[in-house]
C-alpha cells in the first residue's frame, strides 16, 4: 500500500531438540585483550593466539566469538616481571651456548700447581716450574708443543707471566683444529698453576644443558642495599684445598623472607655479585652459587632475581678455583630458583699431581 513500509518476512523458528540444553562457551582472553589495548597501533590485533588451532586471530575475530558472561575482572600486568622472565629464557640459552664452547669449563681435564722445582705432569708435555713469580718451562721437539695462534713449534725455554686472578693460553698440542688440547697458565693468590683443556672431554661432548628450576616470580625480591663507607678486603676459601681468595666487599643487601630478615655481603671484581648458599646447597643445588646484582647508592633499593643464580665452574669438575661465600652468606631457607646441581657425568677425572699446600711457603 502507498505510504507503508514493506514488511520483512518473519524469521522461521528453529526447532530445538528435547532434553537439557547444552551451552558451549569459547575461551576468553582478558589478559591478551588488555595487551592489545596497550600495544602500539602497528602491533594491535596480533597478540591473541589460538593455541588449539595453531594460528593467529585478529582482535576483531576474537571479539566476534561468543563469550561467557562474567563478573568484573581485574588484571594487573607487571612489566618488570615479564622482563625478568624473558631474561631467564635468554640466560638459559646463553648458558648452553657458553658451556658448549671448546674452551668452556666442561673441557677442563687437569689442574697442576707449580713449584720452584721443575716437574713433568701427566698429559702435559714439557717441564714446568716457577721462577721469580713467572712460569719457567722447557720443551723439545718431541713434546710437539705449538704456539696458540701461529701454530709455530715451541722448542727451548718458555717464560710467561700473568696477573693476579688472570689466565692465559700458553701452548697447544695434539690435533690441528679447534679440538686441539690447550695449556692455560693461571694465577690465584700469588700461586701459579697449569690447567689443561681438551674439547673432546666426555664432560663436554656429553653435555646436555644445566638443569634449572622453572622461572618463579616469587623469587624476584626487592631488597635494600647498604654501601660500606670504604670497601673491605675479605679473605675466603676457594674450591681447591688450601686456596684462599681476597675479595673486595662493597656493602650488603637485606630483605625479608618468611618473616625472617636475611643479609648478604656483596663483592665486586669482574662483576658485582653475591656468593651464597642455602638449604638446598650440596644436594638439589651446587654447594654454592653466584647471583649477579646491580647496586646503586647507599640506601637504594635493589632487585634480587634468584632465578638468575648460576653454578660456578667448580661445580662441573674437580679443576675449578672459584671463591666460596662467607659464612654469613649462608641462608637458612631453600632457594628453589636458578640453576640446580649439574647432571652427573660418568668419567674418571685425574687429580692434580701437586697440591697447593706444597707452594704455600713461596706463595705467601
Amino acid at each position: 500500500m502507498r505510504g507503508r513500509l514493506p514488511r520483512w518476512p518473519r524469521r522461521q523458528a528453529r526447532s530445538t531438540p528435547k532434553g537439557p540444553r547444552t551451552i558451549r562457551h569459547e575461551p576468553t582472553f582478558p589478559l591478551l585483550d588488555l595487551l592489545d589495548r596497550t600495544a602500539p597501533q602497528s602491533r594491535r590485533g596480533r597478540l591473541g593466539a589460538d593455541h588449539r588451532a595453531g594460528h593467529w586471530h585478529t582482535r576483531q575475530q576474537r571479539t566476534a566469538q561468543p563469550r561467557c558472561r562474567r563478573s568484573t575482572v581485574m588484571t594487573v600486568i607487571d612489566t618488570g616481571l615479564v622482563d625478568h622472565e624473558r631474561s631467564w629464557h635468554e640466560l638459559r640459552a646463553e648458558r648452553f651456548r657458553q658451556l658448549s664452547r671448546p674452551d668452556s669449563p666442561l673441557a677442563q681435564t687437569g689442574l697442576y700447581w707449580l713449584t720452584e722445582s721443575p716437574l713433568r705432569f701427566p698429559e702435559v708435555p714439557g717441564q714446568w716450574s716457577v721462577q721469580d713469580d713467572q712460569l719457567l718451562g722447557y720443551a723439545d721437539e718431541g713434546d710437539s708443543l705449538r704456539r696458540p695462534v701461529s701454530q709455530e713449534l715451541i722448542t727451548g725455554t718458555i717464560r710467561q707471566s700473568v696477573g693476579e686472578a688472570g689466565s692465559v693460553i700458553i701452548a697447544e698440542y695434539g690435533r690441528l683444529d679447534e679440538t686441539a688440547r690447550r695449556i692455560e697458565l693461571i694465577k690465584r693468590t700469588a700461586s701459579l698453576a697449569l690447567r689443561v683443556y681438551d674439547p673432546q672431554a666426555v664432560s663436554r661432548t656429553a653435555f646436555r644443558g644445566v638443569p634449572a628450576f622453572a622461572f618463579d616470580p616469587g623469587w624476584v625480591i626487592r631488597a635494600e642495599f647498604r654501601r660500606f663507607g670504604t670497601p673491605r678486603t675479605i679473605t675466603v676459601a676457594g674450591a681447591q684445598p688450601g686456596l684462599r681468595h681476597r675479595q673486595e666487599a662493597i656493602g650488603e643487601v637485606s630483605f625479608r623472607r618468611g618473616g625472617v630478615e636475611h643479609r648478604l655481603t656483596v663483592v665486586t671484581g669482574a662483576r658485582t655479585s653475591i656468593l651464597f648458599s642455602d638449604v638446598t646447597s650440596g644436594a638439589e643445588t651446587a654447594p654454592w652459587r653466584v647471583l649477579p646484582v646491580v647496586v646503586g647508592d647507599d640506601g637504594s633499593e635493589v632487585v634480587l632475581d634468584f632465578n638468575q643464580a648460576v653454578d660456578l665452574p667448580y661445580a662441573f669438575n674437580n679443576f675449578g678455583t672459584c671463591p666460596q661465600p662467607l659464612a654469613e652468606n649462608r641462608m637458612d631457607l631453600a632457594v628453589t630458583a636458578g640453576e640446580q646441581a649439574p647432571y652427573p657425568v660418568d668419567l674418571d677425572q685425574p687429580v692434580s699431581t701437586t697440591s697447593l699446600d706444597s707452594t704455600a711457603v713461596h706463595a705467601a
